[in-house]
């Protein structure tokens, strides 16, 4: 009789083992939907010669993974009705250079005490004020 694990010298097991992981790994991609069904189909072809004592045998695994979740994002289109230029931007969480209030407060700022700087005509370096000066 034909054993499973030895049919087409082990590349059988192999086909399905290799299935399998790619269903587990499909099930733990953050990336696919968590309770899609996955499945994996073992498609055995057998087609027999004229006098029937041969039999050419084909197989095949196929495993059917949940598809990948889209990306999503929002655009902005405008344009500059001076030049008839189109300008698209992918509009994010804030625009550029805008600033949370949260953040500045999240931060730590301390003050450290500057000393006084000589004033030297070789490095062009001009006298500082110091903080008790201010």
């Amino acid at each position: 009789m034909i054993n499973l694990e030895t049919l087409c010298n082990g590349e059988t097991k192999e086909k399905i083992e290799n299935g399998f992981m790619e269903i587990f790994k499909n099930i733990q991609d953050p990336n696919t939907p968590a309770t899609s069904t996955r499945s994996l189909t073992v498609k055995v072809t057998l087609k027999p010669g004229k006098n029937r004592s041969h039999v050419n045998t084909q197989i095949q695994v196929i495993p059917k993974l949940a598809s990948v979740l889209p990306s999503e994002t929002d655009i902005i289109v405008e344009k500059d009705f001076r030049t008839g230029e189109v300008n698209a931007n992918e509009y994010g969480n804030q625009l550029p250079g805008q600033v949370k209030l949260g953040d500045l407060e999240s931060k730590e700022t301390s003050v450290t005490e500057e000393t006084e700087v000589k004033e030297s005509e070789e490095d062009n370096i001009r006298k500082f004020k110091s903080l008790k000066d201010l």
